[in-house]
């Protein structure tokens, strides 16, 4: 079968090469400019390796350039963490359709950023799901759904770096499926469906005296490294906070007080019970009594 592929950070770098080393036969690729390297490098470089053509046209719905990627042939276009929107002349243009990996269990958590939204809800029970794209956002048929657990103290970085393990061996089996008319479409219950809107580096502060302990640490786990982090202030300098864990609940004081420091870190009064931040920048520099907020 002839892809069409769109892709970018790690999930696309992932899927761009398990296609590269399929059967299936990459025609063209769609890239974003880029001049960051790491999780979020473009695919540039991949695809001039690999001697593919990489297009970085920004209005990929232009007439002129939704024909010109007509002629290449493709039978369908895959879009992994591509985060163009794509109209119906371009679904149109591929007779099997595009298709779309979103990581969530859809029709829950469409939109932006689901993985760090379901650590800051404490979500355990969690799924990525493969979509034949329409025009709404994340609307799609669902093709395929992987499900599995998270663990509570699991960082965004651990659950990233499985989804990105998972995304390519699971869309290789929906590529085949695809390919032989065995796929399914399963259309998604609108009426369950929730909409979540993009995170800020300014969503991270930390409000001591509204949040509990567990939300503290949902917060801090799932915007750590490489994400901006879960942030306070401390003698109105920002400190971000990357890693956090539960104590006894025996310490009692002020939200946002500091009770107790250690060679393990400190422990920071929650609005229920103090949590230890173990990894904190400025760390050094608070003592115990100080507030944070």
């Amino acid at each position: 079968m002839k892809i069409l592929f769109a892709g970018h950070n790690e999930r696309g770098k992932a899927c761009f090469d398990a296609i590269i080393k399929s059967r299936h036969e990459m025609v063209g690729c769609l890239a974003i400019q880029s001049k960051e390297t790491g999780y979020y490098e473009g695919l540039g470089n991949r695809a001039m390796a690999a001697n593919i053509h990489c297009y970085m046209q920004e209005e990929i719905n232009a007439p002129f350039f939704v024909n010109r990627l007509k002629e290449l042939g493709a039978d369908i276009m895959v879009m992994a963490g591509y985060p163009r929107l794509v109209g119906r002349g371009l679904i149109d243009a591929f007779p099997k359709g595009v298709i779309n990996l979103h990581a969530s269990p859809l029709p829950g958590y469409r939109g932006c950023d689901p993985l760090n939204w379901a650590l800051i809800n404490g979500e355990r029970a969690w799924a990525i799901s493969f979509i034949q794209v329409d025009e709404g956002i994340d609307t799609g048929d669902i093709l395929l759904q992987h499900k599995f657990e998270i663990d509570m103290n699991e960082t965004i970085w651990d659950v990233v770096q499985r989804v990105n393990r998972l995304y390519p061996q699971h869309l290789m089996k929906l590529l085949d499926q695809i390919e032989e008319g065995r796929e399914t479409y399963i259309k998604q219950d609108r009426s369950q469906g929730s909409y979540y809107g993009r995170r800020y580096p300014r969503d991270g502060k930390i409000c001591w005296r509204d949040m509990d302990g567990l939300q503290v640490h949902n917060l801090v786990r799932a915007l750590t490294r490489p994400y901006p982090g879960a942030f306070t202030y401390h003698k109105n300098e920002q400190r971000n906070i990357w890693k956090t864990s539960f104590v006894a609940p025996t310490h009692i004081s002020a939200p946002g007080r500091v009770i107790r420091k250690s060679d393990q870190g400190i422990i920071v009064m929650c609005k229920d019970f103090g949590i230890l931040i173990s990894d904190m920048d400025g760390m050094d520099k608070i003592k115990i009594g100080d507030d944070l907020g």
